[in-house]
């Protein structure tokens, strides 16, 4: 499982390679996808799917919990399985908000500029 799950996304990395590369080149009007949206085109993917795979584990959670029937068993898993959906939540809230989060540090700190004007 882990193999087909690596080999998935290695296929989709190398895939999306040229994407970002012809992205590069920037251009006129119809020029075609710059860096700024491909990025935020797999961002929204991301968080669509986190999103859906967090509201699922809160179901699967509940619906475990509710059938526990007092097992300790059933409650333990139920438990841990609240746990990992809490914790897949903050992740996907988190990855939402970094953006608003490096700017609000970034003016808490006095930092000025990008990350291009080090160089």
């Amino acid at each position: 499982m882990v193999k087909k799950i690596v080999l998935f996304l290695v296929l989709v990395t190398i895939l999306s390679i040229p994407v970002l590369a012809l992205a590069q080149a920037g251009g006129g009007a119809g020029a075609g996808p710059t860096i700024d949206s491909v990025t935020s085109a797999i961002e929204t993917a991301v968080v669509s799917i986190g999103g859906s795979m967090a509201v699922v584990g809160w179901v699967v959670a509940g619906i475990i919990y509710l059938t526990a029937a007092g097992s300790p068993e059933k409650l333990g898993i139920a438990k841990k399985a609240m746990i990992a959906a809490i914790i897949g939540t903050l992740l996907v809230l988190i990855g939402t908000t970094s953006d608003n989060i490096i700017s609000l540090m970034k003016d808490a700190f006095g930092i000025e500029g990008t990350l291009d004007s080090v160089n």
